[in-house]
């Protein structure tokens, strides 16, 4: 029998501020962290909010002009605490480094001007360098892009690495920068930017916005673990959805195919699978999709199916880090047998049957699963078992 593989520490920056237990007040108070945004994309087209980080934040970014990087640093730096590593296990060579963004650091290249050095830092395994750099860390490294599901796939590669024998343990940290005039004006011009709230599955629904920050977590082998377990990542899932460039299957057959093999997978029934983190980005296409695969998937043989939110539709669109920052939002469900909210919904989208709310409230899981659904087809889903 193969050794439980868990989460034994969390971090996180973002709109909410720097910390988990941030994040978590906020989302179980169903606050929406998007703010007005002064400035404007590229060609001078309107961004009505962003997700920004705190003012306060900004002096504790370690490399100013490198947000990609700083913000990897300081999320990396909670969870390794939060899992009790000392400076000579960061050093191990059987301690790993998945360091992911979506990009790499869009607006710090464009300013790297003729610069070599700089330019290098800016690519998508720079702010992964310069976090190994920062920690000492001599063991195995590895850098994943895919899209919105980057930092799924992060995780799902260090738990690759643990089952290979690669590494005892591994800090997964993703992040993403994009509060900057090219890529908000990218996708505005797409369409997927909403002009008011993100309201995933509500009728009226119109797109998300776009925020910054960064996740981490580590990971490690149950039997080696120094802090106690917070979950248990009981099975993943890396697949695609080739419908096209911002558009899902809105059937669910392909997402509800991938649910099925995740569950056989994790040794998981569908009532087992009390709470869903959707990727929900109050897209037309993405809420119609996620809907019709719980409904085929999870709401099966007479099970009642999961309870379902949305983060985004308080925290925003982190791009790359999204999907790690939405798994952490899940495991905090989990740990504290709550079913969060998705504040923004004032009107359920009949062609969306799922069990969803605007308020929070008290449940037992027994396990979670968190679905990414990248642009382009990039999927990753995790599911997640109570310890």
């Amino acid at each position: 029998m193969k050794t439980p593989l868990v989460i034994t520490g969390c971090g996180v920056v973002g709109p909410a501020g720097l910390g988990v237990a941030r994040l978590w007040d906020a989302v179980v108070s169903g606050r929406l962290l998007g703010s007005p945004f002064a400035g404007a994309g590229s060609d001078g087209l309107r961004i009505p909010f962003v997700g920004a980080i705190p003012p306060a934040v900004e002096p504790l970014l370690p490399w100013p002009r490198f947000r990609v990087a700083s913000f990897m640093a300081l999320a990396a730096d909670e969870a390794v605490r939060a899992a009790g590593w000392p400076s000579e296990t960061l050093s191990d060579e059987a301690t790993g480094l998945c360091a992911a963004t979506s990009k790499g650091d869009i607006a710090a290249m464009t300013a790297s001007g003729r610069q070599p050095a700089d330019f290098l830092k800016c690519l998508p395994d720079g702010p992964g360098n310069r976090l190994a750099e920062r920690l000492a860390i001599r063991g195995p490294r590895v850098t994943s892009v895919a899209a919105c599901a980057t930092g799924t796939h992060a995780l799902i590669r260090a738990a690759q690495m643990l089952r290979d024998g690669d590494a005892d343990r591994v800090l997964v940290s993703v992040a993403d920068a994009s509060i900057t005039p090219l890529l908000l004006g990218a996708f505005a011009r797409m369409g997927v930017l909403t002009a008011d709230a993100c309201r995933p599955f509500d009728v009226g629904r119109s797109g998300f916005f776009i925020s910054e920050g960064a996740a981490a977590v580590t990971i490690e082998r149950a039997d080696a673990a120094a802090a106690p377990p917070l979950v248990e990542l009981a099975g993943w899932l890396t697949g695609a959805d080739p419908t096209g460039l911002i558009a899902q299957d809105v059937t669910g057959g392909t997402l509800g195919d991938a649910i099925r093999i995740l569950l056989s997978r994790a040794k998981l029934s569908p009532r087992d699978v009390t709470l869903y983190s959707a990727h929900g980005t109050a897209t037309a296409s993405n809420d119609r999709a996620e809907a019709a695969a719980i409904g085929d998937s999870l709401r099966a043989n007479g099970s009642p199916g999961p309870w379902v939110f949305a983060a985004k539709s308080m925290v925003g669109h982190l791009l790359g880090a999204a999907s790690l920052t939405e798994a952490i939002v899940a495991i905090e469900a989990v740990v504290r047998g709550v079913c969060p909210p998705t504040p923004t919904l004032c009107r359920l989208d009949p062609r969306c049957n799922v069990a969803i709310g605007s308020v929070a409230h008290e449940a037992h899981h027994r396990a979670a699963i968190c679905t990414s659904l990248g642009f382009g087809g990039q999927m990753g889903l995790l599911a997640f078992r109570r310890v």
